[in-house]
């Protein structure tokens, strides 16, 4: 994420945001243009595994995460929660950070919903981390599979990083640590449906659907991505019931 001299944010151009990812040392390289529903995969719903508790002792958080700012918390006017799935009412919306993940492989990304875990490199797992501990818990993720043009589900973090194991069910073996996720909406959320969503109102030309893997977002930004899941959920179950 680039960053102007005086140290204010600069955001990416619209070329750039069209790129597939940013890339870094932790991050890999991104995989052919994939779709999870042409894909069709059959997701084994299972337990937890035991991960370390928020009241274990974890390796020091490292407060340098990188030329990311931090977004404060937000001050405005409260949100209106009718208009939101039952599982995004339970966030404290002004409270939360929320990040945009971006997964380049299908295998993990099934298996994440399945073990209900994920992982990054270190730098990202940083970043989450550090919103978690600010937030006393109340970190919000909204993932993506690079390639496939849409969101393809909502998890809260649910532990700190437990930097001392590492799953081995990975299809990358490249990552570090993992924590714990609660998957509160598994509905894919097309681009198109909310390609004007900026990353915050700072930055109208940087899109929440073509911003970085680890990226932070404002409140606002991330209310109108709930706002949007839940009425495609809604849509989709009247298309059953009909």
């Amino acid at each position: 994420m680039a960053s102007s001299p005086s140290g204010a944010f600069s955001a990416p151009s619209i070329a750039e945001q069209l790129k597939t990812v940013e890339m870094s040392s932790d991050d890999p390289v991104p995989m052919e243009s994939t779709n999870l529903r042409s894909e069709q995969p059959t997701i084994i719903r299972a337990a937890s595994p035991m991960l370390l508790s928020t009241t274990e002792v974890l390796s020091p958080l490292l407060t340098d995460i990188g030329t990311q700012s931090s977004l404060t918390a937000y001050a405005g006017n409260s949100f209106d929660t009718s208009v939101l799935l039952p599982a995004f009412r339970e966030i404290q919306l002004e409270k939360a950070k929320y990040y945009v993940m971006r997964s380049t492989s299908v295998l993990d990304s099934e298996t994440s919903i399945a073990l209900s875990t994920w992982t990054s490199g270190p730098r990202k797992n940083k970043i989450v981390e550090k919103g978690y501990l600010q937030t006393a818990g109340n970190v919000v993720l909204i993932f993506s599979l690079v390639g496939s043009q849409r969101f393809y589900g909502v998890a809260r973090m649910a532990s700190r990083v437990d930097w001392e194991n590492t799953d081995e069910d990975w299809e990358e073996d490249i990552w570090e640590g993992r924590y714990a996720l609660n998957w509160i909406c598994l509905t894919e959320l097309p681009f198109a449906r909310v390609k004007n969503v900026p990353v915050s109102a700072k930055t109208p030309n940087w899109r929440a659907i073509a911003c970085y893997d680890g990226t932070e977002i404002s409140a606002p930004s991330a209310y109108e991505l709930l706002k949007a899941f839940s009425a495609e959920e809604w849509e989709q179950q009247t298309h059953l019931t009909n």
